[in-house]
């Protein structure tokens, strides 16, 4: 009895122990890491964004690393700008830090902003101390002191409610004939203004602060602090050819050449005073973008709208405007800030000189993708070279194209779809044109 029964006990506990014990199952290997998305992004000729990561950057070109590890070069002029991934893409994955490299000390120290007439920005703080001639001075937390010429300067916000930034709606807005300065008491002086500090004499340079306005050709000396912002009105000019970087903390700085040996840092030559070149070095992480040439690329949120008139079935539409809020308190990476259109509509812009490719994407926001449908088209003059359907199944899409010689404009028309106009708003997201 016993030799018969014994053997299914024995035999019926392996199986229990077989089935429970995870010491006896077949060893799994583990699940494989996943691969690290690519930190940033580069920008080529004809606009098309590729992953990767730098490996050096000098006067002969690009080393560049794509998602698949192997590293091209591109010669100079084929590497248009480097951008964080988390800034370039269809749709906003997050607003963008405006404190990127900077520890909590500097940070303490940006209380404003200067803007140059190029579409520079740096912040930082005014100087207070005595200048020679037509020149104001400058000092950004990690760059230092910068001396730069009065009439190259668009505007200086002295703290730091007025420096925040707000995306204008296109750089070739027409500004006053008059200087003007905002004070702390709220009011408002227009005339011209000759100086910002004291100039010449010696002593203590915090009582010699000042801005000297001529007002009906009387001059009066208000005191720095009573003043929360200046306006110049000297023209807006275009970018030359160099380089320009945006930085983390909110600065646009501007660069007569970039260098990286390793790809972790860049090097950028920047003139701190003038007819004084000297070099910047920071790690490639503290910056959001890095344009290789100034002069080929121009977002088309920078542009002036020139024309823009509704659909067809419709009296009115509300404007264009900038689709802000994805950047921080900082400028769009690039110059590419996007802009809204928020109905059918037709909105039409003179194209850059020289213009050769258009790029970029077309977004229906995500609170409209319920209801809406509809049909994007691009045309340049009268020729059209785009058309796309946008919906909730399809809500983003990317063009990239070729503008026709002899194309003097470009423009957006969205006709409604399946349902109506109702919610068919769509946003220009990250649009970039390329001069040759």
């Amino acid at each position: 009895m016993h030799a018969i029964v014994a053997p299914t006990l024995t035999c019926t506990l392996a199986l229990a122990l077989g089935a429970g014990s995870p010491a006896l199952q077949p060893s799994q290997p583990p699940p494989p890491t996943p691969a690290a998305e690519p930190a940033w992004v580069l920008i080529d000729a004809d606009l098309k964004p590729i992953p990767g990561s730098l490996r050096s950057l000098g006067s002969s070109g690009v080393q560049w690393a794509g998602p698949d590890g192997q590293t091209q070069p591109l010669p100079t002029g084929r590497a248009l700008a480097l951008v964080r991934a988390d800034a370039w893409g269809p749709e906003p994955r997050r607003a963008l830090s405006p404190r990127v490299g900077l520890d909590a000390a500097e940070r303490g120290q940006r209380s404003g902003a200067m803007e140059l007439t190029d579409g520079s920005r740096i912040v930082g703080s005014l100087l207070p101390r005595p200048m020679e001639g037509e020149l104001v001075a400058w000092v950004h937390p990690t760059l230092g002191r910068i001396t730069l010429p009065l009439e190259s300067v668009r505007r200086l916000a002295l703290d730091a409610e007025s420096a925040r930034w707000q995306e204008p709606m296109g750089l070739a807005e027409s500004r006053g004939s008059k200087d003007a300065m905002l004070l702390t008491n709220g009011d408002k002086l227009e005339g011209f203004i000759a100086a910002v500090q004291a100039s010449g004499a010696a002593g203590d340079a915090a009582e010699q602060a000042h801005v000297r306005i001529e007002v009906d050709g009387q001059g009066r000396l208000i005191p720095l602090e009573r003043v929360r912002e200046v306006r110049l009105s000297n023209p807006t000019r275009a970018a030359r050819s160099g380089v320009r970087a945006w930085v983390g903390e909110g600065s646009v700085i501007g660069a007569s050449a970039a260098e990286s040996a390793s790809g972790s840092s860049v090097s950028l030559r920047i003139e701190r005073e003038p007819g004084k070149p000297g070099e910047w070095s920071l790690e490639l992480d503290s910056l959001r973008a890095l344009l290789l040439d100034a002069s080929r690329l121009t977002g088309l949120g920078a542009l002036t709208i020139e024309a823009q008139e509704p659909w067809a079935g419709r009296r009115w539409s509300p404007p264009a405007r900038l689709w802000d809020g994805h950047d921080g308190d900082s400028p769009a990476p690039l110059g590419a800030p996007d802009v809204l259109l928020p109905g059918p509509m037709t909105v039409r812009w003179t194209l850059p000189d020289r213009a050769a490719s258009m790029g970029g994407w077309l977004l229906l926001p995500e609170g409209s993708r319920e209801w809406g449908d509809c049909v994007v088209v691009i045309r340049f003059g009268e020729r059209e070279a785009f058309r796309q359907r946008i919906n909730g199944q399809k809500p983003a899409a990317r063009f990239d194209l070729a503008v026709p010689a002899g194309a003097s404009s470009v423009s957006v028309t969205i006709d409604p779809g399946e349902y109506g106009p109702i919610q068919d708003s769509i946003v220009l997201r990250r649009v970039l044109i390329a001069g040759n």
